[in-house]
Formats: C-alpha cells, sequence, structure tokens
C-alpha cells in the first residue's frame, strides 16, 4: 500500500508534518514498491520532502539499487536525475566513478544490455 503514503507527500497543500510522516511510512516499508515511491518524491520541488527522502534513502541501502536503476530507464529527465542522486547517496562519493562509468556504459548499450540491465 505504498501508493497512499507515496500520494499524500506528494500533495502540496497538506501540512508538511503530515507529509513528512507519510515520507516516514515509505522509508519504514522498506520494500521496493515503497522506494520507487520514495524515488518519485526525491524529484519534489519540496527541499523538506527532498531531505528527508535522501535521509531515508540513505538507510536503506542497497534496496534502492532496483527501483533506482529502473527508474533511470523512463525517459522523464527528473526522474532520472532523482535516481542518479539516490545512487550517489547510497554509494557514497567513493563509487561515484563506478556509477558514472555504468550510466555512460547504459547510454552506449544496446536495447538487450539495458533492458537486461533495468530489470
Amino acid at each position: 500500500m505504498p501508493n497512499l503514503p507515496g500520494l499524500i507527500a506528494r500533495i502540496g497543500f497538506l501540512p508538511d508534518v503530515v507529509r513528512l510522516r507519510a515520507v516516514e511510512r515509505l522509508i519504514d516499508a522498506r520494500t521496493h514498491a515503497a522506494t520507487a515511491q520514495l524515488l518519485l518524491l526525491m524529484a519534489s520541488p519540496d527541499e523538506s520532502i527532498r531531505e528527508a527522502v535522501g535521509e531515508g534513502i540513505a538507510s536503506l541501502g542497497s534496496i534502492v539499487v532496483k527501483p533506482a536503476l529502473q527508474q533511470l530507464g523512463t525517459p522523464v529527465a527528473a526522474r532520472q536525475i532523482a535516481a542518479a542522486e539516490a545512487l550517489i547517496i547510497i554509494i557514497g562519493p567513493a563509487g561515484s566513478d563506478a556509477y558514472q562509468s555504468l550510466y555512460h556504459g547504459l547510454e552506449t548499450a544496446g536495447p538487450r544490455v539495458r533492458t537486461c540491465l533495468l530489470r
């Protein structure tokens, strides 16, 4: 049921405390579906939501990788950037070179390779 907290967190006219609690519920769920909702929120224009999501992403670790790679495959630039930021959060500065190589490899890889990596 991660869609409901994800929707609540995206509704701008709700009080911040309600929206931030929805983010916490997504983090606590620790599922791929909830993580996908968190990745959508990484592109939020609301800085407090982005910060809370970033902290949550850091605590989730490797569960973020698959949904983030899947989101990189979407044709929406804001979602791709959010996925890239999430991956950099979990791999840290030391791993960012490896991540950049992977991302550039995806650009030049054939469709079969991209499909395999983004599953």
